[in-house]
């Protein structure tokens, strides 16, 4: 709760700073061309500050036009400024709900800045209107962070059954670092078995593992999982 107070504060903030710079500027339309220059300058040099300094400016004078808060946007995020980026991406789909990939930006960034009911609303929303099993997977996922274990379970053996779920492939970043392109399937298999394992269930947990295992023996995340889970008293 005390992180979504500071959530909504620090978009309150922004917006209003957003908001004092665009009203009753006699100069708007010079000063805009000044962060239009800065802007266009500043991408021939991969100068990220300045590029940023340039779109926030122009955000600022012109809030409502959606190339500049797409751009700002993913701007942010592709520097990882998670927090921005979720307010300019929040801000892009309240006035263009209906851009994918927008919908998906916003719903990383809120994922990265640890507001799981929002990213769970957003992927749910994802998969509806798109039908990969990747949005249903990563609602999934933020069930899982919020500790709602049934329901991470439901949806889990939800996208199970979702057409295209065993040849799907999703990048997964192990403990060490290391990416992999694993079957869909797989990763699920993997998150129910750490669910089971968070509800002290470890006969289960291990044999979710194992099925994650079968479908893709090389997968990194899933052996360590099993190693650890064999670790475990099983539950008496």
């Amino acid at each position: 709760m005390f992180r979504l107070f500071i959530f909504i504060i620090t978009i309150l903030f922004h917006v209003s700073a957003w908001a004092q710079h665009t009203v009753g500027t006699k100069d708007a339309e010079r000063e805009f061309n000044q962060f239009q220059t800065l802007y266009k300058t500043a991408s021939a040099y991969k100068d990220t500050a300045n590029m940023l300094t340039g779109m926030i400016g122009m955000v600022g004078i012109k809030p409502r036009d959606t190339t500049y808060l797409k751009t700002l946007g993913k701007l942010y995020a592709a520097h990882q400024n998670y927090l921005p980026a979720l307010i300019a991406c929040h801000k892009y789909i309240d006035i263009v709900p209906d851009d994918i990939e927008m919908l998906e930006l916003t719903a990383t960034s809120a994922q990265n800045v640890f507001n799981y009911d929002y990213a769970l609303l957003l992927y749910t929303e994802l998969y509806y209107r798109t039908k990969n099993p990747e949005f249903k997977y990563f609602a999934a996922h933020m069930e899982y962070e919020m500790y709602r274990k049934e329901d991470c379970l439901k949806t889990i053996n939800f996208c199970l059954q979702i057409p295209g779920v065993e040849t799907k492939l999703v990048s997964v970043r192990s403990s060490d670092g290391r990416s992999q392109l694993v079957p869909l399937k797989a990763v699920c298999m993997h998150l129910m078995g750490l669910e089971y394992v968070d509800m002290n269930e470890i006969a289960l947990a291990k044999n979710a593992f194992g099925e994650a295992l079968k479908i893709f023996p090389d997968f990194i995340a899933a052996q360590v999982s099993l190693i650890e889970a064999d670790k475990l008293p099983n539950k008496k």
